[in-house]
């Protein structure tokens, strides 16, 4: 039998350390049993552990967390461990809804990758159960039976998918096809009635529908293409053309064919009447009322000025607000990522610290 010298009551021996564990008579020899049940140590005979750990394969350690984990259900309020997300239940590493995506497969389960409503986000499509309306693709909203809802005539569209049955997106707005007059159609009223991206405008033959400024048109070599309103040319970029507005002075059949800042006054493009500050005008501005046509007022080379908005018609960059560019006739919204002066500037709305982001 084995045992131990007697020790002072101060030892450490006495406090109920290791060290006043019974010995044990190994290989004729007494030796000290070996440290088990803590926190990476061993397990003690009978798999016991200091409580709360558990003996996994051997080792005392915390036992696995019962959800939030990769793999795991998802914790009440369907919630993850960062970075996961919840999908179907489980813990897993895809996007989230809302988050900006490539493809449909980086989404978490259940969702699509489309513009939502510009920049391609994971999001739920038509008729799909929702908790909000960040959820849901493109224009469409979650209604109160949790559902998102398709948009009705009438209404904002992305694209066809957020329109409801017998309906497109044809500029912007779901429509019955059966209305939609296409480009060189004559006899419009107005531009509701013309295909997506067209214009009801007045040209040589009567009001017909037409491409507006920036539009995309058929480039003819040595004319002035075709698909254009009333005295536009297209103008080449590539393999395609787009509608250029014209400029001071050129000639117009109504003010749909000049540029922002400018309206057609005796079959010339003069600036309006009532004093405005159009494009490349240096004056301050405080309001949009006090731009001409469809400028806006904003931040333009640090300074408030009268400006072409995204997506809006142009020549040059210089006409663009704030940090965006002029591209294929058209100012261009910022990306992710790229500089900008406001929220205007960007594809998403947002621009922080000089920044657009998702």
């Amino acid at each position: 039998m084995c045992r131990w010298p007697a020790a002072p009551s101060t030892s450490p021996a006495a406090t109920g350390s290791p060290a006043s564990a019974a010995p044990e008579c190994t290989a004729g020899l007494c030796r000290r049993p070996a440290r088990c049940g803590a926190a990476g140590e061993v397990c003690c005979p009978g798999s016991a552990c200091a409580s709360p750990l558990v003996c996994n394969a051997g080792t005392c350690a915390m036992p696995a967390p019962t959800c939030g984990s990769l793999g795991r259900a998802c914790c009440a309020g369907q919630s993850c461990s960062a970075p996961l997300n919840c999908s179907g239940g489980t813990c897993a590493a895809c996007n989230a809804p809302g988050t900006a995506c490539t493809v449909a497969s980086q989404c978490c389960g259940g969702f699509d990758c489309r513009p939502t409503p510009v920049s391609s986000r994971c999001c739920h499509r038509q008729g799909a159960t929702c908790a909000s309306s960040l959820e849901c693709c493109g224009q469409m909203l979650c209604d109160d039976s949790g559902r998102c809802a398709c948009q009705a005539l009438g209404l904002a569209c992305v694209d066809d998918n957020d329109c409801c049955s017998g309906s497109r997106c044809t500029g912007g707005v779901c429509r019955t096809t059966a209305t939609c007059r296409p480009a060189g159609a004559t006899g419009c009223a107005t531009s509701a009635e013309c295909c997506e991206g067209l214009l009801c405008a007045q040209g040589s033959a009567g009001r017909a529908c037409c491409g507006g400024a920036a539009a995309t048109c058929t480039p003819t070599d040595g004319g002035a293409g075709t698909g254009c309103c009333g005295s536009m040319t297209c103008t080449r970029s590539g393999a395609a053309g787009y509608c250029a507005c014209r400029v001071l002075d050129e000639s117009c059949a109504s003010s749909t064919d000049c540029c922002p800042g400018f309206t057609c006054s005796g079959n010339r493009c003069r600036p309006p009447t009532t004093t405005c500050f159009g494009t490349g005008n240096t004056s301050v501005c405080a309001s949009e009322a006090q731009c001409c046509g469809s400028l806006v007022c904003a931040f333009l080379r640090n300074t408030m000025r009268c400006c072409t908005g995204a997506r809006g018609g142009c020549r040059t960059s210089a006409e663009c607000c704030g940090q965006m560019l002029c591209v294929a006739g058209r100012c261009a919204c910022r990306e992710p990522g790229t500089g900008c002066n406001q929220d205007g500037d960007c594809c998403t709305g947002r621009c922080s610290a000089g920044r657009c982001v998702p």
